[in-house]
């Protein structure tokens, strides 16, 4: 008799924890308007506040960078392929900070080198002759010699927010002295006349590879 009283007691307990645990489960009840998204909203541009002009430009057609990004160093591979983003780096909220009628301009280098230095120029008609520029340098481990291969296809504009991108031409890469040139002057004729895009960046991949 006392261990049937045991046993009764021990489904009692897990009985009472499983009532505790479906009351602490119960869902919230639904309120109309509090977890509904807008109809409608502003998608804004915010574009970073802390630009400055690159040291050594003219002052009368000076270079703006990003002072939070510009010039940072990564550390990459041998073998490893890299999506690079050059641009800047606005609301990841909002739309892109450039639209149709910007231009861009990015040089990877092709040569071998311990350090590599892969930089992108913006011309946005709005604050011309002003120019927006972006850089970052790769570095191997072990100071390694290396060089970089441009995946074919890769290059695109990109928004902050990931939404979109617009797939660049093939003809916009080229090959002078030791770079490969993506140049892109703006994508009139390329959208259909009623639409619009705005982007951040210009994003493209490398691979990676070691000198013997």
């Amino acid at each position: 008799m006392k261990t049937n009283n045991t046993k009764k007691n021990r489904n009692d307990t897990r009985s009472a924890k499983v009532n505790r645990d479906q009351k602490n489960c119960k869902k919230e009840p639904y309120i109309p308007d509090l977890f509904d998204k807008p109809a409608i909203e502003v998608a804004e541009v915010g574009v970073p506040l802390d630009m400055e002009a690159c040291p050594g430009t003219d002052s009368n057609e000076p270079t703006l960078v990003d002072k939070e990004h510009y010039g940072k160093i990564y550390t990459v591979t041998d073998g490893s392929f890299y999506t690079i983003r050059l641009g800047i780096h606005s609301s990841s909220l909002g739309v892109g900070s450039m639209n149709e009628d910007c231009a861009v301009v990015c040089a990877i280098p092709t040569t071998s080198d311990k350090t590599q230095r892969l930089m992108a120029l913006f011309f946005i008609p709005e604050i011309y002759p002003v120019k927006f520029m972006d850089a970052i340098w790769l570095h191997a481990k072990n100071d390694r010699q290396f060089k970089l291969e441009y995946v074919f296809g890769s290059a695109a504009l990109e928004s902050n927010n990931d939404s979109r991108a617009f797939p660049l031409r093939h003809d916009a890469i080229t090959e002078e002295d030791d770079h490969i040139m993506i140049l892109q002057n703006g994508i009139e004729g390329e959208i259909p006349a009623f639409c619009t895009f705005a982007y951040d960046f210009i994003r493209f991949q490398v691979k990676v590879v070691f000198e013997e």
